[in-house]
């Protein structure tokens, strides 16, 4: 019988593709999600479906029998308990190895909240029993389609200046999680991951203008301008003061970089933000 993969967050943007990634793998996988109405596609897939969240008490019950994991601690004020304590539960679970989804180095090591909970989780699972794997991705190429409905109107918003981002699909960051996880020999390491290419705002705009026949501009905002903005959006101050941060590092080009990190592990290259945009153009209000 093959391997049964237990991923958490499986209804989110790196989670889903986890979940395709291992049944194209030929692995077994069990989902945990609050809604199960929501994995509706998964469980027609294939994938075994349980309703739960991380920090619920029977979540090493929930786990029990699977081989590997994937975890993805969401943020919020209680980040580093939760994730301890799903640390906690893959052991009580016995589960052998383990892959976690970090934040490049860069932003890790930087002084913000973001990064202090990420290190100290990072360190925190690296000392577990089971074998580990950590895989650091940079920003994920879908973050753009929260700027979608702006980009309709022609116009891309953001608060990084000239600052370049080396952007990354979240299905690539699956398949590096998914390629991790499938074995005990290959679970290890801290892997960085980004696309192929760097980008800043006008490369990105340009993008999107060659992409779908008119005019998209670049718009930089100061990072205290775009957190008024956000809170004005009715926006969660974390999730506001979390993009700001963000912002904030990406105009001094940190991590700007494009890693290796992907081609080590897949043995190709990353999608490039050419063919993602082509991929999801409809969003941004292409034919």
């Amino acid at each position: 019988m093959s391997d049964l993969l237990f991923v958490t967050g499986a209804t989110g943007k790196v989670g889903r593709h986890v979940c395709a990634h291992a049944l194209e793998r030929g692995l077994r996988v069990r989902a945990l999600t609050r809604d199960p109405e929501q994995a509706g596609e998964l469980a027609a897939a294939g994938v075994e479906v349980v309703q739960g969240a991380l920090g619920d008490a029977d979540v090493a019950e929930k786990m029990a029998g699977a081989d590997a994991a994937y975890v993805m601690v969401p943020i919020g004020p209680t980040t580093v308990e939760i994730g301890r304590a799903t640390h906690d539960a893959i052991e009580a679970a016995g589960i052998g190895r383990a892959v976690r989804l970090s934040v490049v180095s860069p932003f890790a090591d930087s002084d913000t909240f973001l990064g202090r909970w990420h290190t100290e989780l990072d360190a925190d699972f690296a000392g577990r029993s089971f074998t580990s794997a950590i895989v650091r991705p940079h920003a994920f190429m879908e973050n753009l389609l929260g700027s979608a409905h702006s980009v309709r109107d022609g116009k891309l918003v953001g608060a990084n200046a000239d600052g370049r981002t080396p952007y990354i699909a979240a299905s690539d960051v699956a398949a590096c999680v998914v390629e991790l996880a499938a074995s005990e020999s290959s679970c290890s390491g801290t892997h960085d991951l980004s696309g192929p290419a760097t980008h800043d705002g006008t490369d990105v705009a340009g993008m999107l203008s060659a992409l779908l026949g008119r005019d998209v501009v670049w718009v930089n905002v100061d990072p205290d301008g775009y957190e008024q903005m956000l809170r004005g959006a009715g926006l969660p101050d974390l999730f506001v003061e979390l993009v700001a941060d963000l912002a904030r590092l990406a105009r001094g080009d940190v991590g700007a970089e494009p890693t290796d990190g992907f081609q080590k592990l897949m043995g190709r290259a990353p999608e490039g933000l050419t063919s993602w945009l082509e991929r999801h153009r409809g969003a941004f209000g292409g034919g």
